[in-house]
């Protein structure tokens, strides 16, 4: 046996033993390493399978509408209100102003009195019966319905008298036919008197009677 390997054998077989464990530290490590990749490559796909299940998951769908329900509100009565208390109104009695002390037209005594006269036909032709009307009032305007009321007629040969008659609310009235007596174109001048409770009134009114 050369003598340099009897020399250095012991060196050589701790450098055969170093060369053996690393060679089978590289084969491990050649070992886990293709291990890994196979179980990355392995593992991929059911990761791919999850992204893409995903991304199925997160598509939208259409939405579901739920069904509406239509309520209805029943209103509530409002609270009837009372009704308002009406307060009695006290109307406070109107004076009477006292009316002086003049009677009435038909009795009694006044302060004075107005009349007026009137004919129904200031030109009669002949035979036409003619109208004298006079209205007798107290100073307060209130017929005077008892008065003794008297026309005097004057006409071209002399006068006549006439005595009126109350028609209702102080009017009084006499009437007559024109005759001979009456001379056409001859004025005739009516004077007429109201007398009443010492009170006297007058009033005159006229017509013309017309040519034949």
């Amino acid at each position: 046996m050369n003598p340099w390997i009897q020399t250095h054998k012991r060196d050589l077989l701790i450098a055969a033993i170093s060369i053996a464990a690393t060679l089978a530290i590289a084969l491990i490590v050649f070992a886990v390493t293709n291990s890994s990749r196979k179980t990355t490559s392995v593992s991929v796909a059911p990761a791919i399978n999850a992204v893409v299940t995903d991304r199925a998951s997160t598509t939208p769908s259409a939405p579901v509408v739920a069904p509406v329900t239509p309520t209805t509100t029943v209103p509530t009565p409002a609270a009837a209100k009372p009704a308002p208390v009406v307060k009695p109104t006290t109307t406070a009695p109107t004076a009477v102003k006292p009316v002086a002390p003049v009677t009435t037209t038909s009795s009694g005594t006044i302060k004075s009195m107005t009349m007026k006269a009137s004919v129904s036909d200031y030109a009669p032709n002949d035979r036409e019966t003619v109208t004298i009307t006079a209205t007798v009032k107290d100073n307060y305007g209130r017929a005077v319905t008892r008065a003794s009321v008297l026309a005097m007629v004057g006409f071209r040969a002399g006068t006549q008298a006439y005595k009126l008659t109350h028609r209702g609310n102080g009017v009084y009235t006499v009437s007559f036919v024109l005759g001979t007596r009456f001379y056409p174109g001859y004025r005739v001048t009516t004077n007429i008197t109201a007398t009443y409770l010492g009170k006297t009134v007058t009033a005159s009114t006229n017509f013309i009677p017309a040519h034949d």
